[in-house]
C-alpha cells in the first residue's frame, strides 16, 4: 500500500473538519489519533508520523494534525 503524503495529509485534514470544531486543539488531536489507529493502516499511520517528525512537515501540519502526531507518537512509544 502505497498512499501519498499529500493524500493522507488530506485526509487527516478531512477527518479533523469533521470533528467538533468546539473542541479544543489537543481532544481533536487525541480523537483523530484514535481514528488514525482504528482505520488506518499501519504502514499510513507510519507514513504521516515521518512526515510529522520531518522539517517540511511539522511546520506544515494545522495544530490539530500536530497534536494527533503527538498522540500518535505517544501510543507507539509506549507499546
Amino acid at each position: 500500500m502505497s498512499v501519498s503524503i499529500d493524500k493522507l495529509v488530506r485526509m487527516a485534514e478531512q477527518i479533523s473538519a469533521n470533528i467538533s470544531i468546539d473542541e479544543d486543539t489537543q481532544r481533536r488531536g487525541e480523537k483523530l489519533a484514535l481514528h488514525m489507529q482504528k482505520f488506518w493502516d499501519p504502514r499510513m499511520r507510519q507514513n504521516f508520523l515521518e512526515y510529522a517528525r520531518s522539517e517540511p512537515g511539522a511546520s506544515a501540519l494545522s495544530p490539530a494534525l500536530a497534536a494527533a502526531a503527538e498522540h500518535l507518537h505517544a501510543e507507539n512509544a509506549g507499546t
